[in-house]
């Protein structure tokens, strides 16, 4: 029997100020990022051991942490620049996934006051994966345009890179119920998301 690691076994990680295994992140309950889905995010690769446009990925960060007003992060360009190689660096993988994240953080008090919090910064680095199989690249794989509708921008910025992401797990059922395993989204004039 061939046991399967857990997503995040091998990866290395930063968070509130420190530097450590993956497997040890942990999120508050209390942190709206996870009540909400308010937070944003940017995956960034790394290729022999090489992030693949950097400040590309930084920029659009930078722009969605603006965005969704996270003034409480107190880091600056250079400091993600070096939150990111503290991250690669300490994973030993010259071919990897890296994921940045800003949530809203936790209130002060029950009443959500989303100007109230202290606002968090995760940053992790995982063997490099594709979305899809080394055997469905070589031999395709089976995908459906679903019935569920991409939430509209006008709810939603998708240039927001986000996790409020319903719809994506709402079409990958119907995906499954018709023995296809991935699913691409239209929006509401028909046009693929």
């Amino acid at each position: 029997m061939t046991l399967q690691r857990e997503y995040g076994s091998e990866g290395f990680g930063f968070m509130d100020g420190e530097y450590l295994p993956m497997s040890e992140m942990r999120i508050p309950v209390t942190d709206l990022g996870f009540q909400l889905s308010d937070m944003c995010y940017d995956a960034l690769h790394i290729y022999e051991g090489q992030y693949f446009r950097m400040d590309d990925h930084l920029d659009r960060f930078e722009g969605a942490v603006e965005s969704r007003r996270y003034e409480t992060l107190g880091i600056n360009r250079q400091g993600f620049r070096d939150i990111l190689m503290g991250c690669a660096s300490r994973s030993g993988l010259r071919n990897a996934m890296v994921t940045i994240i800003a949530t809203r953080g936790v209130p002060n008090s029950g009443h959500k006051d989303l100007r109230s919090c202290q606002n968090r910064l995760m940053v992790w680095a995982v063997p490099y994966y594709s979305v899809v199989t080394e055997e469905e690249n070589k031999n395709g794989c089976d995908i459906i345009i679903a019935d569920t509708l991409r939430i509209p921008p006008e709810a939603v910025d998708p240039e927001i890179k986000n996790y409020g992401r319903l719809d994506f797990v709402r079409s990958l059922f119907e995906a499954y119920e018709r023995d296809a395993r991935y699913a691409v989204l239209l929006d509401s004039d028909g046009n693929v998301t």
